[in-house]
């Protein structure tokens, strides 16, 4: 007889069977395998395993294309509009951005103008309590922070420290 391999067109001829044992990661079965002219180098490839086999030694082939030469349908068009510069896709028009701007202008000025010396932040959660022993220097960050900040934390804090924000614990 003939073994039907991958392809529809390509067979070869069965030269026999052999009924082996299989041992394989902790599985113990008897396994009937066909014999065959794979390859003209069989140190290429000295073993086919079927689909038949698979299954049981627990491995699972999937996710493949059955064929690549088969029309799949129309390519879909990008959601992503060719057009926009990523980084540069202001909302509304000059003139609204210009009257927007006017409006918050003013307001980031107060704002840089806060003196952090003399002032505080109300909002909940603005301020950090950190529990300490009385008389023991405690060094203990409040909150998790990543090491790619380290260097921008410690910046800030040195800033805080100089403008009389933060002191060290005493």
């Amino acid at each position: 007889g003939f073994i039907q391999l991958g392809h529809f067109s390509s067979t070869q001829r069965r030269i026999g069977l052999c009924h082996l044992n299989v041992f394989y990661n902790k599985r113990n079965f008897k396994h009937k395998f066909e014999i065959f002219d794979f390859y003209t180098d069989s140190n290429e490839c000295p073993i086919l395993l079927g689909l038949d086999i698979m299954s049981q030694l627990n491995i699972g082939v999937t996710g493949l294309t059955s064929s690549w030469f088969e029309y799949t349908g129309p390519n879909l068009p990008s959601p992503i509009d060719s057009d926009v510069e990523p980084n540069n896709d202001p909302f509304g028009s000059p003139t609204e951005r210009t009257a927007a701007f006017a409006q918050i202008e003013p307001l980031l000025k107060q704002n840089s103008d806060i003196d952090l010396g003399t002032t505080y932040c109300n909002l909940p959660g603005a301020i950090v309590q950190l529990e300490r022993i009385p008389g023991k220097t405690a060094y203990r960050a409040p909150y998790p922070v990543p090491v790619v900040y380290k260097e921008a934390v410690l910046a800030q804090l040195d800033q805080w420290q100089q403008d009389g924000v933060i002191e060290p614990s005493p």
